[in-house]
């Protein structure tokens, strides 16, 4: 196990491997420490022969130390329990008092025998749904009638759809002006800075997706990340007008044309959280009018230096974060 002080020596290490999730890229790490670079932290089994990496962010209270991680990078897309229980063994003799992990990776049984053979648990409380949706696009696109409906509406818009590799800083605007509306109108606040999203898009695995109308005006946009064979929607935002047009569903269709051009192999459709209320479950219906497969994630996993933290974790998480319980 090494810890590097380097961040240029860790991308440059994990360049190479074959899975790096978009939550240990380069402009995820910029996206969410612009403000506090030196609270991030470096972590790989081994610099010479590496097969596990990760870098982690450090939050304290309490007098207390929490590092949280999102996900692994790979060396080799298959992975042993014995290197994963290893690499997180590893990580609780870094001195941590809470050690929490949440994997976007396919759920994987090695990897859970081996991260419960570090110490690993579930959280008391989960603060995110582990299922998700991944649409193969070697195979042909189906969707559900309410999507081809939506579909067929928007044909008569005439909308243009644009894939940005490299966004301006009116293209950053217009996505902060939709997406600020977006989650004002739904009550939901998660607020991103315009400097957050210019070091998030300077990594050019990290896109945007544009629906625009006859008079140039955007309807709906999307930011998704790809790499050479597969790619996951992100952060969404529309228009009032989108909602008339079927914008949205043109981007999606658009985009999965698009990626399959490409020689994608899969389009994740990001966390799908169906909901006991029609009214909340729109997006849930939304994404799950893609016809695909669905999936499990490794999601969430936390180790605690003392047993009674495990409770006392809950209750930072939902009372100083303000997570949403899922």
């Amino acid at each position: 196990m090494v810890s590097l002080s380097d961040k240029h020596t860790f991308f440059k290490l994990i360049n190479d491997f074959e899975y790096v999730p978009y939550t240990q890229t380069e402009g995820w790490y910029k996206y969410n420490s612009f403000s506090k670079p030196e609270d991030v932290v470096f972590i790989v089994d081994n610099v010479e022969e590496p097969s596990i990496a990760c870098f982690g962010y450090v939050k304290k209270f309490f007098g207390l130390r929490l590092l949280m991680i999102e996900g692994e990078c790979l060396k080799k897309n298959t992975i042993s329990r014995q290197i994963v229980q290893s690499f997180f063994e590893d990580i609780t003799k870094l001195g941590y008092d809470f050690v929490e992990v949440s994997s976007i990776a396919i759920y994987n049984p090695e990897y859970e025998i081996g991260i419960r053979s570090a110490g690993y648990l579930k959280p008391v409380g989960t603060f995110s749904v582990h299922l998700s949706k991944v649409i193969d696009l070697q195979t042909e696109i189906a969707f559900s009638g309410n999507w081809r409906r939506n579909l067929k509406k928007s044909e008569k818009h005439h909308l243009q759809f644009e894939v940005i590799e490299h966004a301006s800083q009116n293209d950053i605007h217009t996505f902060l002006e939709l997406y600020t509306k977006l989650l004002s109108d739904k009550k939901i606040y998660h607020n991103i800075a315009p400097d957050q999203l210019k070091y998030l898009l300077a990594d050019t695995r990290f896109k945007l997706a544009v629906a625009k109308d006859d008079n140039d005006k955007t309807n709906a946009v999307f930011i998704f990340f790809t790499d050479k064979t597969n790619a996951v929607s992100l952060f969404t935002a529309k228009s009032e007008e989108a909602r008339d047009n079927g914008a949205m569903f043109f981007i999606y269709a658009k985009l999965l044309e698009h990626l399959q051009q490409g020689a994608h192999r899969y389009f994740d459709v990001g966390r799908l959280i169906p909901s006991m209320t029609k009214e909340l479950n729109g997006v849930f219906d939304f994404k799950d009018g893609m016809k695909g497969d669905y999936v499990i994630y490794n999601d969430e996993w936390s180790w605690y230096k003392k047993s009674r933290y495990r409770t006392m974790m809950y209750f930072v998480k939902k009372f100083l974060m303000k997570k949403r319980e899922a």
